[in-house]
């Protein structure tokens, strides 16, 4: 994304007096809220790269099985279909093992990675799945009342993810008090994630997507507590803001 674009940047547009505590708090959230997306991002690029491997196996098997068995019907290819389906799906309920291969598909193959990344487990120990520069860095600090402070990505992908999951919370809140954020930020992790203008009831969550969501709603918790003080100016509405360096002398 290109540097001087305001989606290269995310913006707090800051207020009063600050205490040390409010900035370690500040950072602390956002960057676990980048985190949480950046294992995500992690936990999703190893899956792409399993089923990749996984379909090149299947091919090469279905191959040879035609080739020994001399069979080539629907029949075959209707059950390679079924049993992708359900390999999918039991990948995203988040079992780490795939289910048993059922006949005429031998198991799993060795030398391919099989155990899904529990992404709470990532999201804990991130700085062993992911490099210095993958992560958030600070852009400009500008301490005054009033000031502000913007922090750059370190994955694009996920930057924008972050900016577009703040704007929605902090406007779906605003619209819909009554269904709780705890809710909003569920929708968000399990439909408008990857279906952005749905706007269904949550899905089904296993136990480590509702550590990721209450880490997000703990996080969010404390920016909105610091916008209450009237130390953040509107989140949502200042995302956009960067502030200009003081000049020196």
């Amino acid at each position: 994304m290109p540097e001087n674009s305001s989606s290269s940047f995310i913006g707090f547009r800051t207020n009063l007096l600050w205490s040390t505590g409010d900035i370690v708090t500040l950072f602390t959230s956002v960057s676990a809220l980048y985190n949480v997306f950046l294992a995500l991002h992690i936990r999703d690029e190893q899956e792409s790269l399993y089923l990749e491997a996984m379909e090149h196996y299947w091919h090469d098997y279905m191959m040879l099985y035609k080739r020994y068995s001399k069979r080539e019907g629907p029949i075959d290819r209707e059950f390679l279909m079924l049993y992708r389906k359900l390999f999918r799906d039991w990948r995203k309920l988040g079992y780490r093992h795939p289910p048993p291969l059922p006949f005429p598909f031998p198991p799993s193959p060795t030398g391919i990675q099989s155990e899904a990344l529990n992404v709470w487990d990532v999201y804990e120990n991130i700085n062993l799945y992911a490099v210095e520069s993958d992560m958030l860095q600070v852009d400009t600090i500008r301490m005054s009342s009033p000031g502000g402070i913007s922090v750059k990505p370190g994955i694009g992908k996920v930057f924008k993810e972050l900016r577009e999951f703040i704007k929605d919370i902090w406007y779906r809140n605003k619209q819909e008090k009554a269904r709780g954020r705890l809710r909003l930020i569920e929708q968000y992790l399990t439909v408008r994630r990857k279906f952005p203008e749905a706007d269904l009831p949550p899905l089904p969550t296993v136990p480590t997507e509702r550590k990721l969501i209450k880490a997000l709603n703990d996080h969010i918790e404390n920016l909105d507590a610091l916008e209450q003080q009237g130390k953040l100016l509107d989140v949502a509405e200042h995302i956009d803001y960067r502030p200009r360096p003081s000049k020196e002398g």
